[in-house]
Order: C-alpha cells, then sequence, then structure tokens
C-alpha cells in the first residue's frame, strides 16, 4: 500500500510532464507498469525514453525544506542519561532534513505536520538493521506533534489501505459509512491536532518523538526544543526571527525563509529526553496517548547547532537530500525503538527505501 503511493504521486508527475525538481503534486494515478516504461526504453542501447525525469520520493513527508549541516553536541550529563550516543561528552557532526508530513505536495502554508530527522555522522558501534550493522551513523526521528493518532496494527493498515488510493477520508467514516456511530472521532480528532498552521520557519517549531524508544534500561521519548543560540562567553549570538522577505503565499516559503534564517546567523535546539516513571498513564504500546511533562519533564541532553551561511538550496545538495534515507531502527541497541507503530514502520521503512533506490 505504502509502494502504492509512491508509484501515485509519480504516475501523476509524468502525466503532468514535470520534472522531480519542480514537481507540484500527481493527480492520475497509472499503472506502475506504464509510468516504468515511459520512464526508461527498452531499446539495446538502454537510453532513457523522452521526457523529464521524476524522482521517486518518500510515501510520506515527500516534501523537503531543505537538508542542513549541523552539530549535535554532548555535555557531561548524569549517569542515568549516558548511554549511546550521550555515553560521553563530545560534538558529532549531523545531517538534518526537515519536511511536510503529507504524502503529496503541496504549498507549505496549507495545514500540515512538519518533520526533523536528524542524522549523526561518525557513530560507532553496531547498528540494529541488518546489512547496516556497521554503518557508522544514527537516526532521530521527530515530528512537530506530540502523539500520533493510530493506536493498533489493524488501525494503521486500514487508514494505509485508504491513503493508497490517494482518499483522506475513507478510514475515519469507516468506508463512509452511513452509521456515524462506526466512523472514529477520537482518530479524527486525533490528526487534526497533527495538522498545524506552518511555523514561521522550520527552525523556529518544536518537534518531538511521538512514539517511545530505549535509553539503555529506560523507556523515554524525546524532542528538539528551538531555542536562543549563545557564543562560547555565553552570549546571545543575533539572528533573524521576523521581517521575512518571503512571503507565506510562496510555494516554498519554509525552505526560503530557513535559508533566510541561516543568513543571518545560526539556529539552535535543545534535544531533550523524557523518562517514562513507573505508576503514571505513560504507555509504550499507545503512540496516542501524551506523556504528561507533569509527571516527567524534558531534561536537555545535547544541542543541536545548524550552521549559518550554508547554501543548503542547490541542485546538487537537493539531490543529496533526497537520496538520504532516514529510519528510527537506523540506530544503536541503546536508542531502540519499541511500540507497536515503530514496529510497523521498521519493516515499512526498510521497504520504501529499497524500493526508492531500486526504482
Amino acid at each position: 500500500m505504502a509502494l502504492n503511493m509512491i508509484n501515485m504521486t509519480r504516475d501523476g508527475l509524468i502525466a503532468e510532464g514535470i520534472s522531480g525538481a519542480e514537481t507540484k503534486t500527481g493527480k492520475q494515478p497509472n499503472a506502475l507498469a506504464e509510468m516504468i516504461r515511459n520512464l526508461f526504453s527498452d531499446d539495446e542501447n538502454n537510453m532513457p525514453a523522452s521526457g523529464p525525469p521524476v524522482v521517486f520520493r518518500r510515501d510520506v513527508h515527500i516534501k523537503s525544506h531543505g537538508c542542513v549541516e549541523a552539530e549535535f553536541t554532548v555535555p557531561e550529563l548524569d549517569n542515568k542519561y549516558r548511554w549511546g550516543v550521550l555515553r560521553e561528552p563530545g560534538t558529532f557532526d549531523a545531517w538534518i532534513r526537515y519536511s511536510n508530513g503529507d504524502y503529496r505536495l503541496h504549498p507549505d502554508k496549507k495545514r500540515d505536520a512538519r518533520g526533523m530527522a536528524i542524522k549523526l555522522m561518525g557513530v560507532e558501534g553496531e547498528k540494529l538493521l541488518p546489512g547496516q550493522r556497521k554503518a557508522d551513523t544514527q537516526d532521530f526521528v521527530m515530528m512537530n506533534a506530540t502523539n500520533y493518532f493510530i493506536r493498533h496494527l489493524a488501525d494503521y493498515v486500514e487508514l494505509t489501505k485508504y491513503l493508497a488510493l490517494g482518499d483522506n477520508l475513507g478510514y475515519f467514516l469507516n468506508g463512509y459509512s452511513l452509521n456515524p456511530f462506526s466512523w472514529r472521532f477520537r482518530e479524527l480528532k486525533l490528526v487534526g491536532g497533527t495538522k498545524k498552521p506552518p511555523p514561521e520557519t522550520p527552525l523556529m517549531t518544536q518537534y518531538f518523538s511521538a512514539s517511545a524508544y530505549k535509553l539503555g534500561p529506560e523507556n523515554i521519548k524525546f524532542s528538539a526544543k528551538p531555542k536562543q543560540c549563545t557564543d562560547a562567553n555565553g552570549q546571545a549570538i543575533a539572528g533573524k526571527s521576523s521581517g521575512w522577505d518571503t512571503p507565506k503565499s510562496d510555494y516554498n516559503f519554509l525552505r526560503l525563509r530557513m535559508a533566510e534564517q541561516l543568513e543571518a546567523g545560526p539556529a539552535c535546539f535543545d534535544f531533550m529526553v523524557q523518562m517514562q516513571v513507573p505508576g503514571k498513564i505513560m504507555p509504550v504500546e499507545d503512540a496516542t496517548v501524551v506523556w504528561s511533562e507533569k509527571d516527567s519533564p524534558f531534561v536537555t541532553v545535547a544541542e543541536v547547532k545548524i550552521k549559518e551561511k550554508q547554501n543548503f538550496n542547490t541542485d546538487v545538495q537537493n539531490k543529496f537530500c533526497e537520496n538520504l534515507s532516514y529510519n528510527p531502527w537506523h540506530s544503536l541497541p541503546e536508542h531502540r525503538p519499541v511500540g507497536v507503530f515503530n514496529r510497523v514502520r521498521k519493516a515499512l521503512y526498510e521497504e520504501v527505501a529499497k524500493y526508492r533506490w531500486d526504482a
């Protein structure tokens, strides 16, 4: 179903005759075989067919605002936090991808979830995913909502069935049942909470893991919260947080404003963890439940600093960004994802990444 979501967008883009770098949205799904015939000829020289190339995008979070260089700095921490990449003080280089959450391309002004995916570089230790055991990277995947709207595996399958047909409402209205008592009102309310108005820039909203992970023996959730950047003496570094040149009516205003912000100075986040407290309503298997910050406040365990004056909006950089894959299971065992939502993602993310690369 998820692969069909990818194909649906690709087919529409080919039908509209526009290239992957300039795409708006796919509207007219065709058969996958026809799409491949449009992309590649079968002649003896294996030459590409006529027409522009189309990028095989992700199944969700398909619209990128850019991939930016950053540093992830770990200070001296209490022992209970010293697991995995947080074990010792130090700094990792990182690539961070910001994105819209939808499975279709649309203007940035539309209500949507926004994503922040961090890939740390130079991370030693065996990783969880087969075939990537010796990779020297670690991924953290977040969105700017505190929780998901799907509780069970069966619900996830049912939702994806409708999304694979381009239908956003069928799941919530139980296949357009005439019996409103069968509609999924709680899930509809929760998904409405993830569809937020756009931030001023992708660097000015808080992001959450939403689902649970391990931190050594403990269960946690994590978050990245914007903060004022400071220099080595603790003095605030001037930047830009208003007076944008790019209006929100611009189709890609989040990308362009992020470039404006980084031209004026760096951008910083506190990377924080929230520990599960025994006896409190902080479930691991139900990612629709928000863990109360009164029961367990977030604690800062690292700083993310996005470098200033970097030109990330280039053809080469955008291609590199599109080719990056992020997976919550691309991880050290000390940061293992837990809960049914993450078990679904393990299989799904692997297959989507493999299919995109093969295509």
